[in-house]
């Protein structure tokens, strides 16, 4: 509870300085939007009913902050809160390269104040998670599977805050952009989501390390209309967003 109090000012303070920016984007903008490379970038755009300007978006999972989506629509005026639970990730890359987000060093989960999370270099560096989400045999398996690579990982085991999806958007009403890549943890963090009191009009989600067909299944539920972009992400528009009419 403490530590939930503690992070009220930033979070009051986002809807604040961020508020809701919508609007229509200028012809400088527009121009960014053609030029901008991300692939990821224009799956979604292209998903909207034309380009938006100005939106709030969230990313669970930020990593360093470079190759990401949301850095794509920070160019066209997006704001917007940057989360990673690594803390060499966070404190060595993250709040250096997003300095434009409110990058938050948190493990978006619910329950007690701190998890403790299991970050791997090398190879393993992207099945780091949090300790709770994988049984003690599933860690010891994955890291036999490694024991050979030419690169020898190493891990550090470290106490992270927790902080659930509900305080994350605490006092917003409407997010324009969610972007979810937490390592095989993304149904955790759905299944915690207020979908009842925040409406996300478009999820990014990494879904190749989830059953897929559950994860639409659960998203239809929650009033989304879902398809895989590729083999590794999903997008989800809100059935009360418009879809982009093909040209």
């Amino acid at each position: 509870m403490r530590r939930w109090l503690a992070a009220l000012p930033w979070l009051l303070g986002t809807e604040a300085k961020f508020g809701s920016h919508r609007r229509a984007c200028a012809l400088d903008e527009q121009e960014l939007v053609r030029k901008t490379q991300h692939k990821e970038f224009h799956q979604i755009i292209n998903s909207m009913h034309g380009p938006r300007c100005g939106g709030f978006f969230v990313e669970a999972g930020a990593n360093t902050g470079v190759n990401s989506v949301t850095k794509a629509f920070e160019q066209i005026g997006w704001h917007g809160l940057c989360v990673e639970a690594n803390p060499y990730l966070y404190h060595n890359f993250l709040v250096k390269n997003r300095k434009d987000c409110e990058n938050i060093h948190a493990a978006l989960v619910d329950g007690p104040d701190q998890v403790v999370f299991r970050a791997y270099t090398e190879r393993l560096g992207d099945l780091s998670g949090i300790e709770s989400f994988r049984t003690q045999k599933q860690w010891a398996k994955m890291e036999r599977e490694h024991a050979n690579d030419k690169r020898k990982w190493t891990l550090t085991r470290t106490n992270v805050t927790a902080l659930s999806p509900a305080k994350l958007v605490f006092g917003r009403g409407h997010v324009d952009l969610f972007s979810l890549d937490v390592e095989g943890a993304e149904m955790n963090v759905l299944r915690s989501f207020p979908f009842d009191q925040i409406r996300v009009d478009f999820w990014f989600v990494e879904t190749n390390k989830l059953d897929r067909e559950v994860f639409v299944s659960f998203m239809s539920e929650k009033h989304y209309h879902c398809h895989h972009v590729d083999h590794v992400n999903t997008l989800c528009r809100h059935r009360d967003v418009r879809a982009r009419r093909r040209r």
